[in-house]
């Protein structure tokens, strides 16, 4: 048997060992079955976005891509990359102590209102980061990880090159705007399946709300998650959404991830440049889309030999 939906194997080719002409049969008769159906799939999307991926978040096939390897700029969604080090790097409960620098953004810059010289867990710094996207928690874990905000920045590219991620390179962890501050659509899903590896990851990035209790060395927070996919009783909630991560400049436009489940597959939808509303509508629309035709047009399949 040869299993044809290619198992996780971080980007090294598994041949069936019957001969290279029956892998390559194998491997007609995968394209074949995994062809959408006219009967049962949903229609191939025509996006709004500028640029999108979608992906099976076991096997990091491409299952649809428009201007997937264009280098934009991903505002927050630098912060999947920051999350992923963090869990690589640091344990949940190590604790953060602000620096002044994590907290000099600019004026319109999401954030929590952290303190310099309080001192958080690093999963709160995480949950801050991820669901309401505060920029002074990123700035915080970067500086934490990397010594400083330029010391991370290099650690974050060096990260990207050990992942085989050419297109991108980051400046900072949060994704503010800045100079040569770029990724790739596909760059950005093949790093959130790789965080995916983490359990937490579900956690900081598909809770739907999370609250900080003030303790002697800090205060006080409670945030809600940005991505509307995850709001029961917003119009864009999708019950199949477990995990995403807003991003919005005026220079990037509304960016978006979501990790969609059904029936026990995960898949990973990425959008860039979605609009440029500040709401997101045609973001979350094209998410929608992406999962609708995922779902219903591909399925794993194994094709004895």
């Amino acid at each position: 048997m040869c299993n044809l939906s290619c198992p996780r194997g971080r980007g090294k080719e598994r041949l069936c060992p019957n001969g290279f002409f029956r892998s390559l049969l194998a491997l007609a008769l995968c394209v074949l079955m995994l062809w959408p159906g006219p009967a049962q799939a949903a229609p191939r999307p025509v996006l709004y976005a500028e640029a999108a991926i979608l992906i099976d978040g076991e096997t990091g096939q491409v299952l649809y891509e428009k201007n997937a390897r264009h280098q934009m700029e991903p505002a927050s969604l630098t912060k999947i990359l920051t999350c992923l080090m963090a869990m690589e790097e640091a344990a949940p409960e190590e604790r953060v102590t602000v620096p002044e620098e994590a907290t000099w953004l600019m004026s319109d810059a999401a954030a929590i209102g952290l303190v310099p010289g309080e001192r958080l867990t690093m999963a709160q710094l995480l949950y801050a980061m991820m669901l309401p996207s505060a920029n002074d928690a990123a700035s915080a874990v970067g500086i934490h990880l990397g010594g400083s905000l330029s010391g991370f920045s290099d650690k974050m590219n060096r990260r990207l090159a050990e992942l085989g991620l050419k297109d991108s390179h980051f400046e900072n962890p949060h994704g503010l705007p800045a100079r040569n501050h770029y990724a790739t659509a596909y760059d950005l899903a093949q790093v959130t399946r790789e965080a995916l590896a983490y359990p937490e990851f579900l956690d900081y990035a598909g809770s739907s709300s999370y609250f900080i209790p003030a303790g002697p060395e800090n205060r006080g927070y409670s945030f809600s998650h940005l991505n509307r996919t995850l709001r029961r009783g917003s119009e864009f909630y999708d019950a199949r959404a477990i995990a995403g991560k807003t991003g919005w400049t005026e220079s990037a436009g509304n960016c978006l991830m979501t990790v969609g489940e059904e029936n026990g597959r995960r898949l990973i939808a990425v959008v860039l440049r979605g609009d440029n509303d500040g709401i997101g509508g045609g973001a979350y629309r094209d998410t929608r889309a992406l999962f609708d035709y995922g779902f219903s047009s591909f399925r794993p399949v194994t094709v004895p030999l």
